[in-house]
């Protein structure tokens, strides 16, 4: 009605007939082309490799069916490719297959890669025979059965939440109709439409797709590397390679389809002959209800209908790395993700994959430094499959295959040796190092560090974190059916043993992290290697929270970081245009649950600026607290930040994740210890969320920066920022030198010449040449 109001009976301005959207096409090349680009930044050296084509219309049921095809075949594709990233000798670290739209006429098939430090071309042969394969051998009947199966999964999911997507969603589709011709369906009939056109997905159909990905379709194959081991003349060489061998027929088949277990348990447990649940609660407040198993694991469940296919699952035990002897740090802190490389459940990962297809089933697990933890989101359909993995959790042990590990830990090494590479890495570990203390949790993992890393202790040290499930409290939300869900529980959470070991920790005994914040102000260029001249800037002030009150200054704590990002977005974009970025957020994340006394954390105001205007965006920033700390928020600037704050917190109340967050970290808060009632806890969160909104004012909201932060606030903070690093004196000779050789008559004018190109296309001269020319020298002087 607003829209027919609005818009109804207008007339346009311009009385000449409405011009159709311009179609340009693209300019197809039957001959590949290559590029190789240096990026002294990049992380990792990586492989890309597309195939340009025209945009398929989508207006028919005909058109939505070779769109199936399409999505199945980059499905099967993309199992292939993680199966390479699992062989003991894989050709590449991961790979990806997708579609990405370059216009409005042309979309692009694009193969990706991140190759093995030095092997690019193998990673690009890799990709381009693992595409000829399907062309040549086509792909199995089992392949296109899981990918199918993953179809469903997703039409299923879109079927059952056709009433609760969001608003953007149904707007895009909209402009995709008007950009791109595509049909506008609506969830319901686009789930009903794709289950009617799954079963006349065939083989022959999805093969077909690969028929796009061949040598003279467009083709671009890019590599960027952060320095020079190939040439465009080595890729032109693997793809005319690949094509000969394809023209001869000399493609191998690959290794087929592995075995895939008929189940997960082949014996299922039985819930255990005495009682289950020895104890039940409800928490109605929060429409919640927790039951204790004899076993001693606590489950709670609070049912939703936010989302139809969506139950959120986390599982959480007090005691993590600060528990860990000092000399075995790092062979703990590794644990996760060797374990998570070899298989946690029992099964290989490529096992594992193939074994989930068409389950949406996630469980990720996680160690930090008071905590161990599982987590996913499982669609109710599958919610019996995520417990039996959380069965296999407690109840496997990684089994360590040395040629598996072996490559795990290359690609731990390459992962490390790329952080060393990244300047935002440095730049962080020098923020954390002041703002820290220097603890030991927060130094980066170096090469000898690993080196020291011990992988089967790694792995006895996994395989304790989840042994006892008295340790574990599990929490699920979302379309949880109280009938469905206990007897599941009952048969594999239940029927966990009670092993003991290790003992269940109380929250009072968690060893602190030995962390302090400087007493004094600290102010820190950290120059670092970059290309490109960019300032990444962290002002950072500590937070004293009294114990007594501390529920009610979290709240003011919230209010003030909206209200300071909002004003330092106005001040330093819209008023002066100098930044590019700019957050404030809090951080408590150092605070132990055995701590008795004040609550000690951090407010952080990060931007990114030009290197010349740091100083005086620092100076701003501090100004800005300190003029809200004199009680300089207007009347409006505060009724804006409740507004928001409440605009913000309705819309959280409709989402599984709000509730998910208050039940777990209700179930970790020192309040829960107290207290023993997660709903208590939640009452009392809610009733000092209620009194700070109602109390705020320009002073009162004054009143509590000063009680929490530095006072005045330039009396202790640290100002960290990243910069170019300046050329050493060996650089700048160096590029002198070669400016003289370029012009020599400017020894005599007494003028620099301006460099040209470096003298050398690879070794270790190209490396001081970057950093002495181009945009390195301008950022660095």
């Amino acid at each position: 009605r607003l829209i027919r109001d609005a818009f109804e009976g207008g007339r346009s301005r311009d009385p000449s007939p409405t011009r159709p959207i311009p179609d340009y096409g693209y300019a197809p090349h039957a001959t590949p082309r290559f590029q190789v680009h240096v990026d002294r930044e990049a992380a990792e050296s990586s492989v890309f490799v597309s195939f340009k084509m025209p945009r398929r219309p989508l207006a028919t049921p005909a058109h939505f069916l070779e769109h199936l095809e399409a999505w199945c075949f980059q499905e099967v594709l993309n199992t292939r490719l993680f199966k390479l990233s699992r062989l003991t000798d894989p050709p590449f670290a991961s790979a990806a297959c997708g579609e990405e739209p370059l216009c409005a006429g042309c979309v692009s098939l694009v193969l990706s890669a991140v190759a093995m430090e030095g092997q690019v071309l193998r990673a690009l042969e890799a990709l381009l025979l693992e595409v000829a394969r399907i062309r040549v051998h086509g792909i199995t009947p089992r392949q296109l059965a899981h990918a199918l199966a993953d179809l469903r999964a997703d039409v299923e999911n879109t079927y059952l939440e056709r009433d609760q997507g969001y608003c953007w969603e149904v707007r895009d589709e909209y402009i995709r109709h008007f950009t791109a011709g595509e049909f506008v369906t609506g969830q319901e009939y686009e789930a009903r439409l794709s289950k009617t056109l799954a079963p006349r997905v065939s083989r022959e159909g999805v093969e077909a797709r690969a028929r796009d990905a061949r040598p003279g379709c467009s083709c671009v194959v890019k590599v960027v590397e952060h320095k020079r081991h190939v040439s465009e003349d080595d890729l032109r060489g693997v793809v005319e390679r690949v094509a000969r061998m394809e023209e001869e027929g000399a493609i191998p088949a690959g290794s087929g389809d592995a075995d895939v277990p008929e189940t997960l348990l082949p014996n299922p447990p039985q819930p255990p002959p005495e009682p289950v649940v020895v104890a039940e609660r409800t928490f109605e407040t929060l429409g919640a209800t927790e039951v204790t198993l004899a076993n001693g694991m606590r489950v709670c469940f609070k049912p939703t209908a936010f989302m139809e296919d969506e139950i959120m699952v986390t599982g959480v035990a007090f005691g993590g790395l600060s528990e860990v002897p000092r000399e075995l740090f790092y062979t703990a802190s590794c644990a996760a993700a060797i374990a998570g490389q070899l298989g946690v459940f029992g099964l290989r990962p490529s096992v594992l994959n193939d074994f989930l297809a068409g389950a949406r089933v996630e469980l990720d697990i996680a160690e930090g430094a008071y905590s161990r933890s599982f987590k996913g989101v499982q669609s109710p359909a599958d919610l019996e499959t995520a417990l039996q993995l959380m069965h296999l959790l407690f109840t496997t042990s990684v089994r360590v295959d040395e040629a598996e590990l072996e490559v795990v830990m290359r690609l731990l090494r390459q992962s490390v040796e790329a952080q060393q590479r990244n300047p935002l890495t440095h730049y962080h570990n020098r923020v954390r190092q002041v703002n820290y203390g220097d603890c030991y949790y927060f130094r980066p993992l170096t090469l000898e560090d690993l080196d020291a890393v011990d992988p089967h202790l790694a792995c006895a040290h996994h395989n304790l974190n989840y042994r006892n499930p008295a340790e574990f409290v599990v929490v699920f939300t979302g379309n949880v059916d109280r009938d469905a869900l206990l007897p599941l529980v009952a048969r594999y959470l239940a029927s966990l043993p009670a092993t003991g070991i290790p003992p269940p920790r109380p929250p009072a005994t968690i060893t602190p992290l030995p962390v302090s914040f400087p007493d004094a102000p600290v102010v820190e260029d950290v120059p670092v290697a970059m290309v490109s001249p960019i300032t990444q800037a962290q002002v950072t002030l500590p937070v004293v929270l009294p114990r007594a009150t501390a529920r009610q200054e979290l709240v003011w704590l919230g209010l003030i970081c909206r209200l300071l990002e909002t004003r330092l977005l106005q001040k330093m974009r819209f008023t002066f245009g100098e930044i590019y970025t700019v957050a404030v957020s809090p951080f408590f994340g150092c605070e132990p649950p055995s701590n008795t006394g004040n609550a000690r954390g951090e407010v952080s105001i990060s931007f990114t600026c030009d290197p010349a205007n740091r100083a005086k965006l620092t100076e701003l920033a501090l100004e800005q607290v300190g003029a809200l700390q004199a009680g300089g928020a207007s009347a409006e600037e505060v009724a804006t930040v409740v507004n928001l704050e409440r605009l913000a917190h309705e819309e959280s109340e409709q989402e599984n994740s709000y509730w998910h967050d208050i039940l777990v970290t209700g179930y970790q808060s020192k309040s829960y210890v107290e207290l023993g009632d997660v709903d208590a806890v939640y009452k009392r969160n809610v009733a000092a969320r209620e009194a700070v909104l109602a109390a705020i004012t320009p002073e009162t909201l004054a009143e509590a920066m000063q009680r929490m932060l530095p006072h005045p606030c330039t009396s202790r903070y640290t100002a960290l920022s990243m910069v170019p690093r300046p050329p050493s004196l060996l650089q700048r000779a160096l590029g002198s030198v070669w400016a003289l050789l370029q012009d020599p008559v400017a020894l005599f004018r007494g003028t620099r010449a301006t460099p040209l190109t470096p003298p050398s296309a690879d070794g270790a001269l190209e490396e001081e040449w970057e950093v002495v020319g181009g945009e390195g020298e301008a950022g660095g002087r």
